[in-house]
């Protein structure tokens, strides 16, 4: 069970992975009649990054964005970061691309607007592709 964060404004918040967020939850599956005597523990596995977000900024800070179009064209570049192994030589289809924050594992001092861009291999759909581009123009971010 993966639980997200509420959106920040309209965008959504993501991490590094495409299958797990960062708040999550792995269960037996047993139902609680299934469970008998010292088998009663449900819970197999949490994962719990949670860093509070302080969304009353006394001065909010205004960037300017890249277009979609211009961080597709820093993408094809090399620039920008894939977030899951993927083998050389193989094709992607890109199925949705929209604008989110990053939150990374590690405590940020801010959450990095980016543009993503999710997929899946040609030829398996059940892989899943996600890279990402900042979404602020060149010379205020490194790509």
């Amino acid at each position: 069970m993966n639980v997200s964060r509420n959106l920040l404004g309209k965008f959504p918040i993501i991490n590094e992975s495409t299958t797990e967020s960062n708040i999550s939850f792995v269960y037996t599956g047993l139902t609680a009649s299934q469970l008998t005597g010292s088998n009663g523990i449900r819970l197999l596995k949490a994962r719990i990054i949670y860093w509070p977000l302080d969304t009353t900024t006394q001065r909010p800070v205004v960037y300017p964005i890249r277009t979609a179009e211009a961080a597709w064209a820093t993408l094809q570049q090399g620039k920008g970061h894939i977030l899951n192994q993927i083998a050389p030589n193989e094709i992607y289809n890109v199925r949705r691309i929209y604008m989110a924050y990053f939150e990374p594992i590690d405590q940020p001092e801010y959450l990095q607007p980016v543009w993503v861009f999710d997929g899946d291999k040609v030829n398996d759909s059940n892989f899943n592709f996600r890279a990402i581009v900042p979404a602020t123009i060149q010379g205020y971010v490194e790509d």
